[in-house]
């Protein structure tokens, strides 16, 4: 879940004055707000304010302001917020940013790229509870994904049975490995698949040949 950083500016500016300091604070104060109240609209506008017409770099204003694109599904504008606090020294900030980084990344194609932002988080902060879960979960359901894709190539090379010419094809991959020649039974069968792709029914045959071809090559 999304917290809110709600830590006030003070005296970060050389030079500022007090109502500059009032006027900056009382803008970080209104984006509270707006976004408690789910007004994101009207939270983007006053951080964006803050920080690219004001100037002001404040990290947790930076943050918030991710959130609130966040919120808007504003996902592309976030994620450039969130990583403007990569090289943060602020480690607790630097963790909520990276955990925001691997929500987005949840999707089925980037969940190794949500790990790799969910490690990061944990990295920062190692109390970061939240990270730590997304993390479990998110490489258990990677795991899953990859014993599906796993099964679903099994239950495609089992239904595609192989021709009379691919069981013959295996046949001489067969004698040239009782003769050790190992390499050249993979490459056989590679080529054949080229030929005849139910050639691929004898794939983890192709593939431990060629393990063992390339230890022997070692």
């Amino acid at each position: 879940m999304i917290r809110l950083t709600t830590i006030l500016i003070l005296l970060i500016c050389f030079g500022a004055s007090a109502n500059d300091i009032s006027k900056i604070n009382k803008l970080k104060k209104n984006a509270e707000i707006a976004f408690e109240h789910q007004q994101f609209d009207v939270a983007v506008s006053n951080y964006s304010y803050l920080i690219d017409t004001l100037q002001v770099y404040d990290e947790e204003s930076i943050l918030n302001l991710g959130h609130a694109y966040y919120q808007l599904n504003k996902k592309d504008l976030a994620q450039t917020q969130y990583q403007k606090l990569a090289l943060s020294k602020n480690e607790e900030l630097k963790s909520v940013a990276y955990q925001q980084l691997g929500a987005m990344s949840t999707d089925p194609k980037t969940m190794e790229k949500a790990m790799s932002y969910f490690k990061e988080s944990i990295k920062s902060d190692p109390s970061n509870l939240d990270a730590r879960y997304n993390y479990e979960l998110v490489k258990k359901r990677l795991k899953e994904q990859q014993e599906q894709n796993k099964n679903e190539q099994q239950d495609k090379n089992d239904k595609n049975e192989p021709s009379d010419w691919a069981k013959q094809l295996k046949e001489q991959a067969d004698r040239l490995v009782e003769i050790r020649k190992y390499q050249e039974a993979h490459d056989l069968m590679k080529d054949g698949i080229k030929k005849d792709p139910s050639v691929q029914h004898y794939n983890d045959f192709i593939e431990k040949v060629g393990s063992v071809a390339q230890i022997n090559a070692i």
